[in-house]
């Protein structure tokens, strides 16, 4: 069984969940072509634990001395090789809002068109888009 699993609203690590919202970019500072999934942590307590150290790069610009604390947040790129498990948590989570979206009696929007984009184009490492 594995460790860490991505769910639609996290990353469970054991058994504990580690609440995250999770976004898709395709434009980054180092390059206008890059797509990238950045998982922000909703806590700023609840820390990842040492299984997505090992993982991935976790970033925190917390300074206690300035009292600015701030949350974890991960970002990786396509070449990662947790992309596709990830892509595939970030899917559900848009399906997720859709859902919540409908059943709030909200105008559906643009969402179902950008997660068929979504699987289409970036949900693998190895497609390419052009």
């Amino acid at each position: 069984m594995e460790k860490v699993r991505y769910m639609w609203n996290g990353i469970k690590v054991d058994g504990q969940l580690y609440k995250v919202w999770y976004s898709f970019s395709i434009h980054s500072y180092e390059n206008d072509n890059d797509p990238h999934i950045t998982m922000y942590s909703t806590s700023y307590a609840n820390r990842f634990p040492e299984e997505v150290h090992e993982l991935f790069t976790v970033k925190n610009d917390t300074d206690s001395m300035t009292d600015y604390f701030d949350k974890d947040r991960i970002r990786l790129d396509r070449h990662h090789p947790e992309w596709e498990r990830v892509a595939e948590a970030y899917i559900k989570q848009e399906i997720h809002r859709v859902k919540m979206n409908t059943r709030r009696g909200l105008a559906p929007d643009k969402h179902d068109f950008e997660i068929e984009v979504f699987k289409a184009n970036y949900a693998t490492r190895l497609k390419v888009t052009s």
